[in-house]
């Protein structure tokens, strides 16, 4: 559908050409997780409810062993 956005905050490896990193937390402020749609490059062609919801237990996973 064209009312699904993303995109808005890509990751990768280099700041220069994305905002976070594989974990989505963003490269310039380290306290900072972005865990909604801004992380896909684009919104695709369906609903990506699920793969926002995976992504986000993902990172908090991460947070969770990194806060130990």
């Amino acid at each position: 559908p064209n009312n699904l956005q993303a995109g808005g905050c890509r990751f990768g490896n280099d700041s220069e050409t994305s905002v976070l990193n594989a974990h989505c937390q963003a490269h310039e402020v380290s306290n900072l997780y972005i865990t909604d749609g801004s992380f896909m490059p684009t919104g695709g062609s369906v609903t990506y409810t699920w793969t926002i919801y995976a992504n986000s237990f993902r990172v908090a996973d991460f947070i969770k062993k990194h806060l130990k």
